[in-house]
């Protein structure tokens, strides 16, 4: 060694090491917070609340880039129209109500269950100010409701209504593809949608959608058909991992709510179970050519047979075939509708929850995740609203069972089944209530009857016609052309049509629009309500009327919010 270089000391050589090692984290670490600043800085990204200030208003309101987080751009859901106070009024009773498309009220927000409830609340208890906010959102799942939660928390609750279920297997972050089946945890999803919080996380968003290239990344929202490809047998590992997601997304979405003081009330989900047929059937995953065989064959005349003079026969035929392949979702629903022709309810009952069960394209709650709902609620000490089952039971009462008569298809609910669920709802909220709120009950005085909230939300036959037609569009096309019963669907569902078309018209526009300025008067910080009524104004050709109102919408929203279009 040079005599004019001395050797470290000891105490350096000691901290050489871990120096080193620190600068190689600290320098990258700087570098992405450095990053992190300049797409800042530059204004790079999106907002990623649901909820985001209006400007001078003390408000806040619906964020049209939400769904950026957990969509690709091109066919990002847009949350309902919603504005609101953050810090809560004197006097207010808060609710939250959290879930997807069916809790949003497709196709007409203003008569969802959240809508009607509010009536229901407002009628029962005097003087008490109910502010139902409604956070429900097309196409979303609990993936999306739980990142909803953690936000809404924020906002002073009283109760969270969680009313979710139907999108488990698609929708965003879904174990319903192929290339997605293996290792999409609740808690990797988490991860994923935290990072997008930065604008870093936003640029390898970006980037990754890009280098996708367009095979991948859909040019427009296609809806369910997006999933058609992607089949799941009852025993599929998926339909597990989609359980075990959904409990654990479930469990914070509670937590979230009792951690902010909030009651927490989960809701069991309804679906068309009647007159809503599989989407996709599969045979045993064990049978062989020559079952398969014997079993097409047979099941064709058993399908010959199943004619009102030969009910039984169809019956026993179709029984028959269970012994050869009991895993055929579409053999349990046509054997369902046959016993329910023959007045067998329970029976006919039981064949459509399996054929719900079996169902290989599982676009709605499965009897696996209401049993999860119920689940997380005991472990919770959440509260519980059997609404499934008070849904079935409600029908039976009337010697029916669940179908079109509570449904435009397979889980979107029409007026009649929004109206039920609100009142089942009603019964488990009312005693959740603080006591001083429950003093207040009308005594004897019964809730609202459907034509009563129907004339408060507005609901006209115009309005009616125009939620079937909407609802007719959708029907027409895939997952619902794959269903046995497409046609039988569409001929009732425009029957119903024609009907209303001839009620809509014996209406005086004048009378119309005397309902709306009123349901407005009752409601002037109902935005969706609002919404209706300009587009009244629009289709009576008042222009200048319309625009004004229009003009008000948008004064309560945040900027880049097209409250021109509905939700979507």
């Amino acid at each position: 060694m040079p005599a004019d270089r001395q050797a470290p000391t000891p105490a350096l050589e000691r901290w050489r090491w871990p120096l080193r090692i620190g600068m190689m984290l600290v320098v990258p670490l700087l570098l992405l917070l450095l990053l992190e600043g300049g797409l800042r800085l530059v204004g790079f990204g999106y907002d990623t609340r649901l909820y985001k200030p209006v400007p001078d208003t003390g408000r806040v309101g619906s964020n049209a880039q939400f769904g950026y987080r957990f969509f690709p751009k091109a066919i990002a859901r847009t949350p309902l129209l919603s504005s609101f106070y953050p810090d809560k009024p004197e006097r207010t009773y808060r609710i939250f109500v959290l879930g997807a498309s069916a809790a949003a009220g497709v196709p007409n927000s203003v008569t969802a269950f959240a809508q009607i409830l509010d009536e229901m609340l407002e009628n029962q208890y005097p003087g008490v100010d109910f502010q139902v906010i409604n956070t429900g959102m097309p196409a979303i799942n609990s993936h999306v409701v739980r990142q909803i939660a953690a936000e809404v928390a924020g906002y002073d609750p009283d109760l969270f209504l969680i009313y979710l279920g139907n999108n488990e297997a698609i929708g965003p972050f879904n174990a319903g593809t192929a290339e997605q089946r293996e290792g999409v945890t609740s808690q990797k999803v988490h991860q994923v949608v935290a990072f997008r919080r930065t604008k870093l996380g936003q640029l390898v968003q970006s980037l990754g959608e890009k280098l996708a290239g367009g095979e991948n990344v859909p040019e427009e929202w296609g809806g369910m058909s997006m999933y058609m490809d992607n089949t799941f047998r009852p025993q599929d590992p998926a339909r597990q991992l989609v359980a075990d997601n959904f409990r654990e997304n479930l469990e914070a979405i509670v937590q979230a709510g009792q951690d902010a003081g909030a009651r927490v009330l989960l809701s069991t989900v309804a679906v068309n179970l009647a007159d809503s047929a599989p989407f996709a059937s599969l045979h045993r995953a064990d049978a062989d050519g020559s079952t398969l065989q014997t079993f097409e064959r047979r099941y064709r005349d058993a399908i010959a047979m199943d004619r009102p003079e030969s009910l039984p026969g169809a019956v026993a035929a179709y029984q028959a075939l269970l012994d050869l392949d009991d895993q055929y979702a579409e053999l349990h629903f046509r054997l369902g509708r046959a016993l329910h022709r023959l007045g067998r309810l329970d029976e006919a009952q039981e064949h459509f929850v399996r054929a719900l069960e079996l169902d290989a394209l599982p676009f709605r709650t499965t009897p696996r995740l209401n049993g999860v709902i119920r689940e997380v609620a005991q472990e919770s000490g959440a509260g519980l609203a059997e609404s499934a089952d008070g849904m079935i039971a409600y029908a039976r009462s009337r010697d029916a069972l669940v179908g079109l008569n509570f449904f435009y298809e397979h889980v979107h609910l029409n007026f009649q089944g929004n109206y039920l669920l609100a009142g089942l709802l009603f019964e488990e909220v009312a005693p959740l209530l603080p006591a001083a709120i429950q003093s207040r009950r009308a005594g004897g005085k019964s809730l609202p009857t459907p034509d009563e909230c129907a004339r408060r939300l507005a609901l006209t036959g115009y309005d009616r016609y125009n939620m079937l037609s909407s609802m007719l569009m959708v029907v027409r096309g895939a997952p619902f052309t794959n269903q046995y019963n497409h046609q039988e669907t569409l001929g009732r569902i425009q029957t119903r049509m024609e009907e209303l078309r001839d009620a809509s018209r014996q209406e005086d526009p004048r009378d119309v629009l005397a309902i709306y300025q009123e349901a407005v008067r009752r409601r002037p910080e109902d935005l969706l309500l609002r919404f209706n009524y300009a587009r009244l104004l629009r289709d009576l050709r008042q222009d200048g009327p319309a625009q004004r109102e229009m003009e008000h919408i948008e004064s309560l929203i945040p900027p880049g919010y097209d409250a021109r279009k509905p939700a979507r």
